[in-house]
C-alpha cells in the first residue's frame, strides 16, 4: 500500500511538472493534485527534493534492473533514452526553486550508476581508491554537462553518442 501512494504522490508531482508554469512546486500543490492531506505526504517523504530522488531512483533502479544486457554499450544507449525522456523534468526542475536539490540528487544517481558499470565492466581496476574518486568525480560533472546540453540532435544521433560516451568511460579513445 505505502508503495502504491508513493506513486500516486509521483505521479501528481509528474503532472504539475508537465503541466504547470509555476517556478515552484510545493507540497500543497501535490496534495491538492492527488488528492490526499499533507499528513499522508509527509508519512511518505520528508520534502519536495525526497520525493524527487525517489522518483529518479526509482526509474533508474527500473531502467538497469530491465537492461541489464551483455551489450555495455546497449546499455548506456538505454541510459541516455531514460534521461531523454526524463529532460522536460529535468530542465523544469532546474528552473525552479528545488535547483541545487535536484542537481545534487542527479549527481548521486550518476554516481550510483558509474559506480555499477565500473563494477560490471572492471573499468579503472588497476587504479588505487584516491585516483578513482578523481575519475568518478570528473565523469559524473561532465556527463552533467553533457545532458544539460542535450537537444534535439544528439537525440537523433544517440547510437553514436552512446559509443563515444562508451569509449570515453573505459578509456578507449583513439583518432
Amino acid at each position: 500500500m505505502a508503495i502504491d501512494m508513493k506513486e500516486k504522490i509521483a505521479k501528481a508531482a509528474l503532472e504539475l511538472l508537465k503541466n504547470d508554469s509555476k517556478r515552484k512546486l510545493t507540497v500543497k500543490d501535490i496534495v491538492e493534485e492527488c488528492n490526499i492531506t499533507r499528513q499522508t505526504f509527509y508519512y511518505h517523504f520528508n520534502d519536495v527534493p525526497q520525493l524527487f530522488e525517489w522518483m529518479l531512483l526509482k526509474q533508474f533502479d527500473t531502467l538497469f534492473l530491465t537492461s541489464f544486457t551483455t551489450d555495455p554499450q546497449e546499455e548506456l544507449k538505454l541510459f541516455l533514452l531514460a534521461i531523454e525522456n526524463g529532460l522536460p523534468y529535468f530542465r523544469k526542475g532546474m528552473n525552479s526553486n528545488y535547483k541545487d536539490e535536484l542537481q545534487l540528487i542527479v549527481k548521486r544517481a550518476i554516481y550510483k550508476i558509474f559506480d555499477q558499470a565500473i563494477e560490471r565492466r572492471h573499468f579503472y581496476s588497476d587504479y588505487p581508491r584516491k585516483d578513482m574518486e578523481i575519475i568518478r568525480r570528473y565523469h559524473c560533472n561532465a556527463f552533467m554537462g553533457f545532458i544539460s546540453e542535450w537537444d534535439e540532435k544528439d537525440t537523433a544521433d544517440l547510437d553514436h553518442i552512446a559509443n563515444m560516451l562508451y569509449m570515453i568511460i573505459a578509456g578507449n579513445v583513439h583518432p
